[in-house]
């Protein structure tokens, strides 16, 4: 997307850099207004609720803010843990073929029918489903 032969050729050098603090800095942005919406609503949800069942007390903003800190601490990350940051999908993806297709088949068997699978989808695939659509389009 950005490495384009312009950009190569060092032409739109600056455009490229200036994309790229845009977008950093709109990420930031969108961190801090998440965590003041998020900090904002454990308040909430802490001064009402936890101060009528429990007796505790109120707390403030920055508490609140603080509070998710020390959770996160506590209690880790809330994410999906993986080095690679889709390999969740493609173990929901591998679990529900393990289970939907080939019920005659062992758990052993399922797995090597599913690397055959994934190998051939990305050996072959591409160029089978493409020209599946051209059939269609026809």
């Amino acid at each position: 997307m950005f490495c384009t032969d312009s950009f190569k050729s060092g032409q739109n050098k600056g455009r490229f850099i200036f994309k790229i603090i845009g977008y950093a800095f709109l990420g930031i942005m969108a961190a801090v207004i998440f965590a003041f919406i998020f900090s904002v609503l454990v308040m909430y949800i802490w001064n009402h609720l936890i101060t009528d069942i429990f007796g505790l007390k109120t707390i403030t903003f920055w508490q609140a803010f603080l509070l998710i800190i020390l959770a996160k601490l506590l209690f880790g990350h809330f994410g999906p843990h993986s080095k690679h940051p889709h390999e969740h999908i493609e173990r929901k993806l591998k679990n529900k073929f393990y289970k939907d297709f080939h019920p005659e088949l062992n758990n052993e068997e399922r797995k090597k029918y599913y690397e055959h699978y994934k190998n051939f989808w990305e050996e072959e695939g591409k160029k089978a489903f493409d020209e599946y659509v051209k059939k269609q389009e026809k």
